[in-house]
Parts: C-alpha cells; structure tokens; sequence
C-alpha cells in the first residue's frame, strides 16, 4: 500500500489561547486598565531603585563610619535583586 498525500490548508494552532479569546468569565480584557496598573507598578518600582541607589550612599556619607562603604557595597545589589523580583512577581499578579 502506498500513502496518500493530504494538502495542508492552514496551520496548526500553537498551544495555549487563541487570539482575541476572551477570558473565563466571558468579557474581554480591558487592555488600557492592565497597562495602566503595569506602568503603575514600574514607577513605584523605578522610585524604590532611586531611593535605594541615592539614599544608600546618603546615609553611608552620613553614619562616616570606616565600614559604612563595605556594607553599601554588599547591601545595593542584593536590595535591587529583591526589587526585581518583587516587580516580576506584581506584574504576573496583575495579568491575571
């Protein structure tokens, strides 16, 4: 017996939702509201990295203690990954 050829007429769907799909409850989701709780989000995130990166250096001049700059050296990265993943964390939250 030999195989058939069959014609594709369109392409498969990749996994997941298809486009325009609406949400579970049957309302479509309100684009403008989710950015605008995103760009929320980021400013509050961008505000807490100035803080840190100018206020850290304010009080490391300020206490003048000999050990102040070695502890700002350890203490800025660590702070700016945790607001990373907080950020990362609240804008998932959000799209759902």
């Amino acid at each position: 017996m030999t195989a058939r050829r069959v014609p594709v007429t369109r392409r498969r769907r990749v996994a997941g939702r298809p486009r325009g799909a609406f949400t579970p409850e049957g309302e479509a989701p309100d684009v403008g509201e989710l950015v605008s709780r995103q760009l929320r989000q980021a400013l509050a995130t961008v505000a807490a990295a100035l803080i840190s990166l100018a206020g850290l250096p304010a009080v490391a001049l300020w206490l003048r203690a000999p050990g102040a700059w070695v502890a700002l050296t350890l203490a800025v990265q660590p702070v700016l990954v945790a607001l990373a993943v907080h950020h990362l964390k609240r804008a998932e939250r959000l799209e759902r």
